[in-house]
């Protein structure tokens, strides 16, 4: 309120109002006093505030994304929403998500952390895609590194480590599978001997790959014959060598017939009738006959 006396000058001014400014200065903001009440309107717009900026980070303070740059007029509200980012997510709203623009800049910051990764499963199988263990499963956060590794199974090795045995987590399953192979085995020599375990034969060698069956069998051997087949005549390969035992005795042998006659081919005796093994010894012998004598030894 100016007071003052007609006809002298009066002189206005704008307030300063945190926040707004005059858009324009009134034409009777100086003038003179009258008899009839006057006013002067000042008509004031919002300032332009200063910028909020909304950063996205993670829990140690790295930035996922380019920030955001919300503008506004002093006063009026502003809000602010987390962006999407593949494989994180906000750990936490910021309380000042939304709020009111002033003059001095604000920061609004999202703090994430990385999301669960989708599992990474770990196969391992033959070369026809059986499984020859169960498989592991890697559990992790998205963006974070994997390290696979191939199982120790007995009697079989990795052909070829997949190009993916390590890589990194993502939201989509992944599978590493190692390819494996049958490992050859020990040999499994197979013998041939008798009772007392003199050798008959050369010893058979028989190869393979561990775990696959293997079959033996007893070789001729003439004069001899298998007096029982080993348990182990057939089996499977394994990592260690094995040894499988024909044992054989010796086979009956013809009869030796021992004849006594004269010069002429008449018997002079019953013939003698000699038994035993093929290749074992045997001896004869002359009979004694009255009035004759052996004229040669055959």
């Amino acid at each position: 309120i100016l007071s003052g006396k007609v006809g002298l000058p009066y002189e206005s001014e704008a307030k300063e109002i945190p926040g707004w400014y005059v858009t324009e200065t009134p034409d009777n903001a100086s003038g003179t006093f009258t008899e009839e009440p006057q006013e002067v309107v000042y008509v004031y717009d919002r300032s332009d505030a200063a910028p909020v900026t909304v950063r996205y980070v993670d829990t140690e303070g790295n930035q996922l994304s380019e920030p955001s740059i919300l503008s506004g007029k002093v006063g009026l509200p502003y809000e602010s929403e987390a962006k999407e980012i593949p494989g994180w997510y906000v750990t936490e709203t910021p309380d000042n998500a939304s709020g009111t623009f002033t003059e001095e800049p604000q920061e609004v910051v999202y703090v994430y952390d990385r999301s669960d990764a989708a599992p990474v499963t770990v196969k391992y199988q033959d070369s026809e895609g059986n499984q020859l263990a169960e498989p592991s499963i890697l559990s992790g956060k998205v963006g974070l590194p994997y390290e696979s590794e191939a199982k120790e199974i007995p009697g079989w090795y990795v052909t070829e480590t997949p190009d993916n045995a390590s890589g990194t987590f993502t939201e989509d399953p992944q599978e590493v599978v190692y390819v494996y192979d049958r490992s050859d085995a020990a040999p499994v020599t197979v013998k041939y001997q008798d009772s007392e375990g003199n050798q008959l034969a050369e010893p058979s060698i028989l190869s393979g790959k561990v775990g696959l069956p293997y079959e033996s069998e007893a070789k001729e051997i003439p004069g001899w014959y298998v007096t029982e087949t080993p348990d182990n005549a057939s089996g499977t390969f394994t990592e260690e060598p094995q040894e499988v035992v024909y044992a054989y005795d010796r086979s009956d042998a013809a009869p030796v017939t021992v004849k006594y006659q004269d010069s002429e081919g008449n018997q002079l005796a019953e013939p003698s009738i000699l038994s035993g093994k093929v290749g074992l010894p045997y001896e004869s012998e002359a009979k004694e006959i009255p009035g004759w004598y052996v004229t040669e030894t055959p």
